[in-house]
């Protein structure tokens, strides 16, 4: 038998040596190679989180704690609103909070038993709205929101808020049906400050309430001019509040505190992850398919490419926020950015910010309100012409700058609200989303989610 040389066998333990000694020196400068690119990562991040702070903006919700803090007591509106909210009585038996747009549709015509049902639902809640006056007297309003649990935090006042809103407005509305412009008018304006407490909490969640609540108290208004008329001073007190709730543009601010509150998931378990994206535990998600986001987001952070992600996810929410800065229609650009980003992120595996981008529709929303805002705005001062002249204008420049100091554009494409008489009426509107003029053509109190139909967003007095 052929025996392997001692010469042979220490050729080849050399060999083995050297290629060993290749193999660590090759992984140790990956190793440096990686910890260079994450201390760089780690560096950029810190550079982006500090001019954030720069700004006088937060970073993470212990942040957002101190840029929010809670006044004092006897100035805080906002634990007087929760102690009235907490007692207040549901709507009638039979009705849902999805229902109250129809009924203040203004081509819905109330039964008997309808106003009577209204009716005992506003006075079993005369208490709370006593009391919610008295709410909405103090100068300041925080809610108690525990900023520091991030995206984990409760919000349960939103839904009561949005609750108090519509019971106000269905008293505006019982109070036009008698024809009592003054306390109609009362109402909305306190539906229109019930909006406003939330003017001072910077998140979407909070920021889509106050506009529900806003044009919760439209709808109000526009049934009752076609029910009511109203003087020219009360069409005046109407103008400057509806005038205030859209004065200042929220955005910005909003996903500065969004922002804020999301970067905690960047420091989560992936177990506390999934629980956030999953919190009723249910079954439907594949096994497989948790498990496999479960390992991505612990390989990101074990790689250090959560890091990448973060920084990505701070320059995507600054981009965000430049864009709704713009004035409309210009800030209707951010549903293209955050589609654009969310692309990228799938691209490159960002899984935190796949899962923390928003959709890009809150300027859509906000353009929503502001349009259906400017309608009524104009609506009201083509009462107060009608009042002055006994007749209605022709066009809204007749307007200027009597009742009107300027022709109010829509949001969505930048031109001035549509205005159209018919015959002892008129209507306002905006081309909504679509961008199409449907010639002011009114959605239906009862449309469907599956109607394919095109509508503007209209105002329309019929009287």
């Amino acid at each position: 038998m052929d025996l392997m040389s001692e010469s042979d066998r220490s050729g080849k333990s050399t060999v083995g040596r050297k290629i060993a000694l290749l193999l660590c020196v090759v992984a140790g400068l990956v190793f440096i190679a990686l910890w260079v690119a994450r201390s760089r990562l780690r560096e950029e991040v810190a550079v982006r989180l500090a001019g954030i702070r720069a700004e006088g903006l937060p970073t993470s919700g212990q942040e957002m704690s101190q840029w929010r803090p809670m006044p004092p007591r006897d100035e805080n509106g906002a634990w007087i609103l929760i102690e009235a909210m907490a007692k207040e009585k549901p709507l009638p038996k039979g009705i849902t909070s999805s229902d109250v747009s129809a009924f203040l549709h203004r081509t819905n015509q109330w039964s008997q038993e309808t106003k009577e049902s209204f009716s005992g639902y506003v006075r079993t809640n005369e208490s709370v709205l006593a009391k919610v006056d008295e709410g909405l007297a103090r100068p300041r309003f925080r809610f108690p929101i525990d900023y520091a649990a991030g995206p984990e935090a409760l919000l349960p006042h939103l839904g009561k808020l949005r609750a108090t809103g519509q019971l106000l407005a269905l008293k505006a509305a019982l109070e036009a049906e008698s024809g009592d412009g003054d306390k109609c008018v009362e109402d909305i304006l306190r539906t229109l400050k019930l909006a406003e407490t939330l003017d001072a909490e910077p998140l979407v969640a909070s920021w889509l309430t106050r506009g529900i609540i806003i044009q919760t108290a439209v709808r109000a208004l526009q049934r009752s001019l076609n029910r009511v008329a109203l003087d020219d001073e009360q069409c005046r007190r109407l103008t400057d509040a509806l005038a205030s709730v859209v004065e200042m543009n929220l955005l910005p601010t909003v996903l500065a505190g969004e922002r804020a509150m999301n970067s905690a998931v960047f420091e989560m378990n992936p177990a506390k992850i999934e629980q956030m994206i999953n919190p009723s535990g249910s079954s439907n998600q594949d096994r497989n398919e948790i498990l496999l986001q479960r390992s991505g987001f612990e390989a990101l952070r074990a790689t250090g490419l959560s890091d990448r992600d973060l920084n990505f996810y701070l320059e995507t929410m600054e981009k965000a926020r430049e864009v709704v800065s713009l004035p409309p229609p210009g800030n209707l650009a951010l549903e293209g950015l955050m589609d654009d980003a969310k692309r990228i992120a799938r691209k490159r595996f960002y899984l935190f910010s796949m899962l923390l981008l928003s959709s890009g529709r809150e300027a859509e929303r906000d353009a929503s309100t502001r349009a259906r805002v400017a309608s009524a705005i104009s609506a009201l001062a083509v009462e107060r012409f009608r009042l002055a002249n006994k007749r209605l204008p022709k066009d809204l420049e007749e307007l200027t700058p009597e009742f009107l100091a300027v022709v109010l554009d829509d949001p969505f494409d930048g031109k001035p609200i549509r205005y159209q008489v018919k015959g002892n009426g008129y209507v306002l509107y905006s081309v909504d989303r679509d961008l199409k003029d449907d010639g002011g053509r009114e959605r239906p109190a009862h449309a469907q989610s599956m109607d394919k139909s095109t509508y503007d967003s209209t105002f329309i007095v019929d009287r």
